[in-house]
């Protein structure tokens, strides 16, 4: 979807009173895959994407309850709804201010390691093998996805429709990478 459309939806949902307590699909006015899209992106950016063969994906292994509790612990820890919460304890504020000090100390490249050792690694593979796909990936999962969602509620109740088909709006942002220098 082009911005201009979803600019166009916005100031046409503040404007209509129908659109009070309403929720509305915003798309362009033909259906576009992922696929597609991501396809698109990839030749305008002229880098190369790869179909993902079934031999290659990993099967879903059977869950080790304790093994991936302990993977869990660091993101626990880190996540915001945690740290938010003990930070309370003065002790452990002290304790995060301090880590947090040295840990920007360190160079681009190590903070980058930690941080992917604390995420887990390189998500989707196992035995860090890049031809191995976890099909449960949130990324593969919304890549397979074959819902479409429909702007006609939007049309009928606001009077939308998408002034830039998705080619122009393709071409455009072309325009605007190679403008601002991204590609």
């Amino acid at each position: 979807m082009y911005i201009d459309n979803l600019i166009q939806a916005i100031l046409l949902a503040l404007w209509k009173s129908e659109a009070v307590g309403e929720v509305f699909f915003v798309t362009d006015a033909q259906c576009i895959a992922w696929q597609t899209c991501v396809a698109d992106y990839a030749s305008l950016l002229k880098i190369p994407i790869s179909s993902i063969p079934s031999l290659t994906r990993v099967q879903p292994s059977r869950p080790h309850i304790f093994r991936d509790s302990v993977r869990a612990l660091p993101r626990v820890f880190l996540s915001g709804e945690f740290r938010s919460v003990i930070r309370q304890v003065p002790l452990i504020g002290m304790i995060e201010t301090n880590l947090y000090e040295r840990f920007q100390s360190l160079s681009p490249e190590r903070q980058e390691e930690i941080r992917q050792r604390l995420n887990g690694g390189s998500s989707g593979t196992r035995n860090n093998s890049p031809s191995a796909v976890d099909p449960r990936d949130p990324m593969i999962v919304a890549q397979r996805r074959s819902v479409v969602h429909s702007s006609q509620k939007a049309g009928r109740l606001l009077g939308y429709n998408a002034p830039i088909s998705y080619s122009e709006g393709m071409r455009l942002t072309e325009c605007w990478l190679r403008a601002s220098r991204r590609i």
